[in-house]
């Protein structure tokens, strides 16, 4: 593990969910389907009905307002997107992966103003494997990634994925981390014991189904997701775990 992430660590525990979660989730589940119908309904008929009114609108300004509303409905199906992530259960079906492969195609649908600011350190063998889905697990990473680039957005300062063993229990192989690291902190609103409970969000754009979402799938994988720490002199570090492979 990095230099950074063992100095935040020092600064604040570790975040860890507790056994009980899980069964806490259904009724979340439940209200995202639920929600995600209701106001999808909605959504496509305004959307529908905008677009046919445009067709008949000659006026720049006119068409402007039709475009901002059809903006407005786009970024509703972003969070309706995220509630489908939500109460879809990943199907997991692990198998043997090389882990910097699964990471690096993030690099190939990231927008290129995102992708530019993810940096990679890959403290890892060549070829090392792992046993995961791996549009599961890039779909976790993705929702880090995504987190801290919002995170940062005003800054626009790097986010830096780092891949490395951890230390291995006797006669074990190492398991191995994902850390997501940014420079930003967690805002003064954000209780870093809430953060991977569904739809606790500071943000005005999103629903917060992502670290969720990402902790599911870390645990689908028989790993954790953990907030490792964060800090105005370190910054903001995630670590997924996997299990050492055989």
């Amino acid at each position: 593990m990095s230099k950074t992430s063992r100095n935040i660590a020092r600064n604040r525990p570790a975040v860890r969910r507790g056994a009980e979660q899980p069964a806490q989730e259904a009724p979340f589940r439940e209200f995202a389907q639920v929600l995600r119908h209701r106001i999808g309904s909605l959504v496509s008929g305004i959307e529908g009905y905008t677009e046919l009114l445009m067709t008949s609108l000659s006026k720049t300004e006119d068409r402007e307002s039709g475009i901002r509303i059809l903006e407005s409905v786009r970024r509703i199906e972003s969070v309706l997107e995220d509630l489908d992530l939500y109460h879809a259960n990943p199907n997991v079906v692990l198998r043997s992966v090389v882990l910097t492969d699964v990471v690096r195609h993030l690099e190939r649908i990231l927008p290129d103003t995102d992708a530019r600011r993810v940096r990679f350190d890959m403290n890892l063998p060549v070829g090392q494997r792992v046993m995961a889905d791996p549009k599961a697990l890039r779909q976790a990473v993705m929702a880090l990634v995504t987190n801290a680039l919002e995170a940062t957005h005003h800054e626009k300062t790097p986010v830096t994925i780092t891949l490395s063993r951890g230390n291995p229990a006797p006669g074990a192989n190492p398991p191995i981390h994902i850390q997501v690291h940014n420079e930003g902190t967690l805002s003064h609103k954000t209780s870093p014991d809430l953060i991977f409970q569904p739809f606790h969000t500071t943000k005005a754009w999103n629903l917060g189904v992502g670290l969720p979402l990402a902790e599911q799938i870390a645990r689908l994988h028989k790993g954790t997701l953990v907030l490792e720490g964060s800090s105005p002199e370190n910054g903001t570090v995630f670590v997924l775990t996997l299990p050492p492979t055989d």
